[in-house]
């Protein structure tokens, strides 16, 4: 996936800025990424091609200080500082609909989250009985860029079934067709035979994707479990199932390709 078949203007603003306002000190690279120019590893590139300027002066070390008030530039086009929005993920309990409105006596995730988080937004729909992570943000551009189907956001699932159909990774990896619709996983693979779990990683996703492919196949997803979203992922962060943690966009985003290229 290049990035230019990505959404390329969600993703370039990507965050609303405040020059000037609630800065704090912080490494070149670092502050490249947050700006939207790719991974901390992947801006050092520009900095070594000698594209970066601090206060009109080429800079060649992406280890440097950026103070409050320095003005940085990218090919002459100055950077401004995000501003504070917030992150969380989210453990998802089965049981909650992930949905502003009410969906019969079913209770949402706005009625099981704080006051502070009901202005969030959410990227990774879940249906009510699936369990596991959300992306909750007030920043709008970010999570419209996450959930936007050309981003290509891969997504982690552990899926405890009936019984395993034969040729599980041929139906997933080639796709087929459900109910006139094509459906297809970027990857499916058996993790313990004896319990019947499987993983399933998609990049995008259609409603009830997974659940509707392997009923498709005479198979019943007995729990359906997303433990990954890009590279945020429950096994490597703390979250308790029913319960949320502050994050970052890199968090989610320190690996993928570039937010916006520079040419």
């Amino acid at each position: 996936m290049t990035d230019a078949a990505r959404p390329e203007e969600a993703i370039r603003r990507l965050r609303a800025s405040m020059q000037g306002q609630g800065q704090e000190a912080m490494r070149l690279n670092r502050f490249l990424a947050v700006c939207g120019l790719g991974s901390r590893r992947g801006v050092e590139a520009l900095v070594y091609q000698g594209r970066v300027r601090i206060n009109g002066e080429k800079v060649r070390s992406p280890g440097v200080s950026i103070e409050p008030g320095d003005h940085v530039t990218v090919d002459d086009r100055l950077l401004s500082v995000p501003r504070n929005y917030s992150y969380f993920a989210y453990n998802k309990p089965g049981g909650l609909v992930v949905s502003r409105k009410k969906q019969g006596k079913a209770r949402t995730i706005y009625e099981a989250l704080p006051e502070s988080m009901q202005n969030c937004k959410y990227a990774g729909r879940l249906d009510a009985e699936s369990r596991g992570l959300l992306i909750l943000s007030d920043d709008g551009k970010f999570i419209h860029a996450l959930s936007h189907p050309s981003f290509r956001l891969l997504k982690y699932y552990r899926v405890l079934l009936s019984s395993i159909p034969e040729k599980l990774s041929m139906h997933f990896g080639h796709g087929m067709f459900v109910d006139g619709e094509f459906m297809k996983a970027s990857r499916a693979f058996i993790v313990d035979p004896a319990r019947k779990l499987v993983e399933v990683i998609l990049s995008g996703g259609k409603n009830r994707q997974i659940r509707r492919m392997f009923t498709a196949l005479g198979v019943e997803v007995l729990d359906l479990y997303r433990y990954r979203m890009g590279q945020l992922s429950l096994e490597e962060t703390a979250v308790n199932e029913g319960t949320f943690v502050a994050i970052t966009p890199e968090d989610v985003l320190e690996s993928t390709q570039p937010f916006a290229e520079i040419s």
